[in-house]
């Protein structure tokens, strides 16, 4: 794609939305935020935060990206804000840390994600 033709797509979606939006690639509940941009010869490169090729897929060394941290705070608010008795209270939040003990961090959004709608 032509990057004239990229960057009216782009222009049309944010026509679209009151929000600055975030470029991401990826799955919709795992996306990976656009890192930097470069140019080389007559190709531009858009560089995304991924996990390295280099490790297995079965781990999960990326750790948490700055929105799904923000997704996490927000859970623990609803929690801590909640009508829940102190008991109850600890209780969800243990749950919740030992789900994101037990799980790679890519489990844990997709849970939390759906957890929140």
């Amino acid at each position: 794609m032509k990057i004239s033709k990229l960057i009216q797509n782009l222009q049309d979606i944010q026509a679209s939305s009151d929000d600055d939006l975030e470029v991401v690639t990826g799955e919709e509940w795992f996306p990976e935020q656009l890192l930097n941009t470069s140019v080389n010869h007559n190709m531009t490169f858009l560089h995304f935060d991924r996990m390295p090729s280099d490790i297995p897929a079965e781990i999960d060394a990326r750790g948490f990206l700055e929105h799904e941290e923000v997704l996490i705070k927000k859970l623990i608010n609803n929690v801590i804000f909640s009508e829940l008795e102190p008991e109850d209270m600890v209780n969800k939040l243990t749950s919740m840390l030992i789900f994101s003990h037990e799980n790679i961090s890519s489990d844990v959004i997709e849970h939390f994600s759906e957890t929140e709608k």
